[in-house]
């Protein structure tokens, strides 16, 4: 199996291939993903089998099809376990199914008022459906739209989280089928994103935290002290990974 897997500091997707031919040992190696995106663009509208290659005297990979062939040269380090900040689905508690256009032309409609927020995107579910909303009632007023869903694994309370539209949108385009599911623990879990009817992708979005309107009202006094606080501790350095790491 080819398992690609790429991440930042918000999102991940990682995907698996089936090879032709089994590998007796695994191999990793790190790939810059700028040098990724004129590949894929190659291969849209082209048929037939990719052949991967990786030549370890060389440092570099090749990507072949029956036109061309795409030499990459590797990068030198480790990329981290993203393994591990992927959920398990099968443990998670709330799990709810939709049509992709549905919910990609409902991520329209609110475009324009989830970048006047910070690019926030409310999810609520219930048995009526997804509930996508966007907008600060106090401030401009809120667009809100409703799409058929289905609850496949319903937890207690509310079924709701708060997502970055861009991330949020980006996961939707990369699910190639009709139908997806959105599977999640809690307002505060990352949100997994799978294809219905085709294993071996996922995508995994960090939420955002969000003030929800039925949520306590924090005191005035805690907020001023957090903001002490957060004005004496130093910001911590945060590394953008902009490789994806491909397993054989």
């Amino acid at each position: 199996t080819l398992e690609l897997g790429g991440a930042d500091g918000f999102r991940l997707a990682i995907q698996q291939i089936g090879l032709e031919k089994k590998q007796k040992n695994e191999t990793r190696v790190l790939l810059p993903a700028d040098g990724l995106k004129p590949f894929v663009a190659l291969l849209k509208g082209l048929t037939g089998n990719v052949e991967f290659v990786y030549d370890a005297a060389a440092h570099c990979v090749y990507w072949t099809l029956p036109d061309f062939t795409l030499v990459q040269q590797i990068c030198v380090g480790t990329y981290p376990n993203y393994k591990l900040l992927v959920p398990d689905v099968k443990k998670l508690h709330w799990q709810v199914k939709l049509v992709r256009a549905d919910l990609s032309g409902t991520l329209k409609a609110v475009a324009g008022k989830a970048a006047t927020t910070s690019g926030i995107t409310r999810l609520v579910a219930s048995p009526k459906g997804l509930e996508v909303s966007a907008g600060i009632a106090s401030e401009g007023g809120v667009v809100s739209t409703a799409i058929p869903a289905q609850i496949l694994k319903r937890g207690r309370g509310l079924i709701r989280t708060a997502l970055h539209l861009p991330y949020l949108d980006g996961a939707v385009r990369a699910i190639a089928t009709d139908e997806l599911t959105l599977s999640w623990d809690s307002p505060s879990t990352p949100v997994v994103f799978q294809p219905v009817g085709q294993s071996g992708f996922k995508v995994v979005v960090m939420p955002m935290f969000v003030q929800w309107p039925d949520s306590p009202k924090p005191n005035p006094k805690d907020l001023r002290v957090a903001e002490q606080e957060a004005a004496e501790t130093p910001a911590p350095v945060v590394a953008q990974s902009e490789s994806a790491e491909a397993v054989a």
